[in-house]
C-alpha cells in the first residue's frame, strides 16, 4: 500500500516528500516483520518518462521509503506501481511538470523544398528544459537562420525569422530560401538559451521562369565576333535551372547605332544554358544591349557595350562635291576613312589627297588638295577648278586605303572679266567687209567664255595708220557670251590697222592687219 502517495513535481527533481510503501496485512495493519524488497515502476507514463533513483529496496519493519526518485519527463497522469512477490499496488495519479527552459529543439524538422516555395510542414522550435521538456510558460522571442556554412553561399532565409512562443513553441509558417542547394541546416536562437541546429535538408530548384544573361557581351568592332555570351534559364528564385532545353532567341535590345545583329541568333539550351559564340554587329555605337526570349520565359536584357569602328579601309566621299563655276570654291567636300562595315574610323589621322580623276574641260585642281584627317574626317573648304565642263570627278586616296571617286559634276562659266578677239580681223581690200567676220568674246576669269554675257560690244579702230573710217554694224549683242561683227569694213587703204572692241570696263585690242587699195 502507498502510505506516501507520490506528488506532482518537475522533471528530474526528486519527488518529495518521500514515495513510502508499507506492506499489511488484510486488515490493514503494517506487517512489522516483512522485509522483503519491494519494487517501484512507471504504471501509467502519459510523457514517457524513465524513472530514475533507487527503485528497489528491502523493507524496514514493513515499510520501504524510496527517498530519491525521480521522472524526466513531463506528463499529467502518471502512476506509480509498487511490486514484491505477488503484492501490488498502484499509486493515485500525479503529474511532472516541465522544468525551467534551458535549450531549443527543432521539434518540426525544416524538411527538401523548392527554392522561393514555403517550407511545408511549418518549422516548429520548442524552449526545454534540461530533459528536453517543452516548457510551455516560455513566451519569448525565439530567431532562426541558416547555419553559417551550409547550403549555398549567399542564400538567403525570407518569411518571419523571429517569432514569440506560444506554449513554449514557436512555429514559423513561411519559411522559404532562395537559392538551390543540398545540405542546409538552420540554426534557432533565444536569449539565454542553449542554441539549437536542425537536422540537415535541400532546397531544389523550381521551374524556369526567365532568363538572365550570365556571360555579358563586352566592348568589340564593328563586324568582329563579340566574346561569347551566354544566357541561362533561372526559376522565380534566380537558380539556375538545368534541366531546361528550349531555344533562346537573340536580338538588339537597345539599337545604339542602327545596326544588324549577325550571327546564329537561335540556340537550344544545354542543361540550362544558351551559348551565343558567333555573334556580331556591323555599326558603331555607345550603349547597345542584347535581348534574349524563350517562349514562356521572362526576357533578359543583357548590360550596355559598345561597338567600336574596325580598322579603316578604304575612303568615301561623304559630302560630294556640286556644281559650282569656274575658279569659285566650291563647296566643302568631305571625304571619310571607313572600316570595311562602313563605320567611320575616329582614329584613323593620316593624309588624304584629292584630285581630278574625270577632266572634261581639261581644268586644274587648286586649293588645298591634301590634308590630315580630323576623327577620321578630312573636309576640303577652298577647291576650285578654272575650266569649264559637264562630268567632272575627283578622287580621293590615302596610302593602302581604297580609293572613291566622287559623284560626277560641273564647272559653269563665271561672270564675264574681259574681253577677246575669238576671230580677228584680217587683211582685206579697202571698202570691202572684213571676211571672215569679226568676233568678240566675254570671257570669265578662268578664261572660259561667259555664255550668260549678254551685254552690247562696241567696235571702233584702234591704230588707224591711214586715217581710214570704219562702217558697218559697230554696236552688237552678245548671243551666249559671243559678239560676232559681219559687216565692218574700213575704207582706206593702211598697213598696220587695229581694231578696239569695248563693253563697258572691258576692252580689248585686236592683233594687226592690213587694207589693200
Amino acid at each position: 500500500v502507498f502510505i506516501q502517495q507520490p506528488t506532482t513535481d518537475t522533471a528530474g527533481r526528486i519527488l518529495t516528500p518521500a514515495v513510502t510503501i508499507a506492506a499489511q496485512d488484510g486488515a490493514g495493519n503494517t506487517v512489522t516483520g516483512f522485509t522483503a524488497n519491494v519494487t517501484v515502476s512507471i504504471a501509467v507514463n502519459p510523457g514517457a518518462g524513465t524513472l530514475s533513483g533507487t527503485k528497489t529496496i528491502s523493507a524496514v519493519a514493513g515499510v520501504a521509503t524510496f527517498g530519491n526518485l525521480s521522472i524526466d519527463k513531463a506528463g499529467t497522469g502518471y502512476r506509480l506501481q509498487a511490486a514484491a512477490g505477488s503484492l501490488r499496488d498502484t499509486s493515485q495519479a500525479f503529474s511532472i511538470l516541465a522544468g525551467t527552459a534551458t535549450k531549443l529543439a527543432f521539434t518540426q524538422q525544416p524538411t527538401t523544398t523548392t527554392a522561393g516555395v514555403s517550407i511545408s510542414p511549418s518549422v516548429k522550435v520548442a524552449a526545454q528544459d534540461a530533459f528536453g521538456n517543452t516548457v510551455s510558460s516560455f513566451t519569448s522571442n525565439v530567431t532562426v537562420a541558416i547555419t553559417s556554412g551550409t547550403g549555398t553561399a549567399g542564400a538567403t532565409l525570407s518569411g518571419t525569422l523571429m517569432l514569440a512562443a506560444i506554449n513554449g513553441v514557436a512555429t514559423y509558417p513561411n519559411l522559404s530560401i532562395d537559392k538551390a542547394g543540398t545540405g542546409y541546416t538552420l540554426k534557432a536562437t533565444a536569449s539565454g538559451l542553449q542554441t539549437t541546429t536542425s537536422g540537415s535538408f535541400n532546397i531544389n530548384t523550381g521551374t524556369a521562369t526567365q532568363l538572365a544573361f550570365t556571360t555579358q557581351p563586352v566592348n568589340t568592332a564593328a563586324g568582329a565576333t563579340i566574346p561569347t555570351v551566354k544566357v541561362t534559364a533561372r526559376d522565380a528564385s534566380g537558380n539556375a535551372v538545368t534541366g531546361y532545353s528550349g531555344v533562346v532567341t537573340m536580338a538588339i535590345g537597345t539599337d545604339a547605332g542602327n545596326g544588324t545583329l549577325s550571327g546564329t541568333l537561335m540556340v537550344t539550351a544545354v542543361q540550362g544554358v544558351a551559348t551565343f559564340s558567333t555573334l556580331s554587329i556591323n555599326r558603331t555605337g555607345s550603349g547597345y544591349t542584347l535581348k534574349a526570349s524563350a517562349t514562356g520565359l521572362t526576357t533578359a536584357f543583357s548590360t550596355p557595350f559598345n561597338v567600336t569602328a574596325g580598322q579603316a579601309s578604304l575612303l568615301l566621299f561623304t559630302v560630294q562635291p556640286v556644281t559650282t563655276t569656274a575658279k569659285t570654291a566650291l563647296a566643302p567636300v568631305q571625304v571619310t576613312a571607313q572600316d570595311n562595315q562602313g563605320n567611320t574610323v575616329t582614329s584613323f589621322t593620316s593624309n588624304v589627297t584629292v584630285a581630278i580623276a574625270v577632266n572634261p574641260g581639261g581644268g586644274t585642281l587648286s586649293g588645298t588638295a591634301t590634308k590630315a584627317a580630323v576623327g577620321g574626317v578630312v573636309t576640303f573648304s577652298n577647291l576650285s577648278i578654272d575650266k569649264v565642263g559637264t562630268g567632272y570627278r575627283l578622287a580621293a586616296t590615302s596610302g593602302s586605303l581604297a580609293p572613291d571617286t566622287s559623284s560626277a559634276f560641273s564647272i559653269t562659266a563665271g561672270t564675264a572679266t574681259t574681253l577677246e578677239f575669238s576671230v580677228q580681223p584680217s587683211a582685206t581690200v579697202a571698202g570691202v567687209a572684213i571676211a571672215p567676220a569679226v568676233e568678240v568674246t566675254a570671257l570669265d576669269a578662268g578664261g572660259n567664255t561667259a555664255t550668260g554675257f549678254v551685254g552690247s560690244v562696241t567696235g571702233s579702230i584702234g591704230t588707224n595708220p591711214a586715217a581710214g573710217t570704219l562702217s558697218g554694224t559697230l554696236t552688237v549683242s552678245a548671243v551666249l557670251g559671243k559678239a560676232k561683227f559681219s559687216d565692218l569694213s574700213i575704207n582706206t587703204a593702211g598697213t598696220g590697222y587695229t581694231l578696239k572692241a569695248v563693253s563697258g570696263s572691258m576692252n580689248v585690242t585686236s592683233l594687226p592687219f592690213n587694207i589693200t587699195p
